[in-house]
């Protein structure tokens, strides 16, 4: 019989830590560092995870903006069983760097195959995240991302996403300013429509 056969390295729980504290922080440096002492792939540095949320490494490079590290951490990424990693809540690196506006990112995890329509346990896909932050560009550019007449129910929330996100970039360019509540339950289907408008 041939072939290989890949065993994860054996390393504490503290260097695990030491990498998702790396990661949150930008340490692309100390990242790299811990990288070579300890022998490890950049892909297990991706899939480390954080002992409160289940939160990985690239989670937290996504969420605080660090472009750097997320360039670094997806370098070995095989698509969305990668990229689409979740944490206790259902979300991926995709919704933290569309939660906060970090369109970089989010253009890097797209280009790595990540799901702009995956859902996490609240019914929210990182669209919906991104429009209720406010960061109609973020939500502009992952309804560009997909293409749903590969999925019926993509088809069917991107064509209301589109006429909502229309409504929204006209009233932007009255001058009204656009809130997005966060109300139970809230989908995609929903997301724009249930804004409020202030003057």
């Amino acid at each position: 019989m041939t072939g290989t056969m890949t065993v994860a390295p054996t390393v504490s729980d503290s260097v695990i830590q030491d990498i998702v504290t790396a990661a949150r922080f930008g340490d692309l440096e100390d990242l790299q560092s811990i990288q070579q002492s300890h022998l490890l792939s950049t892909k297990f540095l991706c899939h480390a995870r954080s002992t409160f949320g289940n939160n990985t490494a690239l989670h937290m490079a996504s969420a605080n903006g660090h472009l750097n590290v997320v360039t670094f951490l997806t370098t070995d990424m095989a698509g969305p069983c990668d990229i689409d990693m979740t944490n206790d809540e259902g979300s991926t690196s995709l919704h933290w760097a569309a939660l906060n506006g970090h369109i970089d990112i989010v253009k890097r995890l797209l280009e790595c195959g990540a799901s702009a329509t995956l859902k996490n346990t609240a019914g929210k896909s990182p669209i919906t995240v991104a429009a209720q932050a406010d960061h109609i560009d973020v939500m502009d550019l992952l309804l560009k991302s997909f293409n749903p007449d590969e999925d019926e129910d993509d088809r069917d929330d991107a064509s209301n996403l589109e006429i909502n996100a229309q409504a929204v970039a006209e009233l932007a360019e009255m001058g009204v300013s656009v809130r997005f509540e966060d109300t139970e339950p809230m989908s995609d289907d929903n997301t724009a429509t249930a804004s409020l408008a202030e003057r």
